[in-house]
């Protein structure tokens, strides 16, 4: 969603969960989210490293959801509204499939496919496929 301030537009992402937030800018994709999980904690705390992540047995379980009778608590951060950028909302079933650089071989040659956006959404509203700002 767009950030409140017209004058220092920007993107205001959230994320829970494992679900992520990717900027692909100028040739570099970007990870702007941090997973909630146990792997994720991890590796925060040095404990296992980017290897030993990918194939953790405890790959799965989040620490943060929407759904477990606790409101949901997401992250929020602010990414400046920058011409050319293209952002990527996914859930881990995209990140499962892809690593980083299919995802960004994707965004660099344009070749996600776009969902057609709905009545209720504006030209600058994301949608779960990439999105590249006016």
């Amino acid at each position: 969603m767009l950030g409140d301030d017209p004058e220092q537009p920007s993107w205001r992402v959230f994320n829970i969960g494992d679900s992520r937030v990717y900027q692909y800018f100028d040739g570099e994709l970007t990870q702007l989210t941090v997973d909630h999980s146990v792997v994720q904690h991890l590796l925060d705390t040095g404990a296992i490293t980017e290897e030993e992540a990918e194939y953790h047995p405890h790959a799965n379980v989040i620490t943060r959801a929407v759904g477990f009778n606790e409101p949901p608590v997401p992250d929020f951060s602010s990414v400046a509204l920058i011409p050319g950028q293209r952002l990527l909302i996914c859930s881990d079933g995209l990140t499962k499939e892809l690593t980083d650089a299919g995802i960004e071989h994707f965004l660099r040659t344009g070749r996600a496919r776009r969902a057609p956006p709905t009545r209720s959404c504006s030209t600058r509203s994301t949608t779960p496929a990439a999105t590249t700002s006016p």
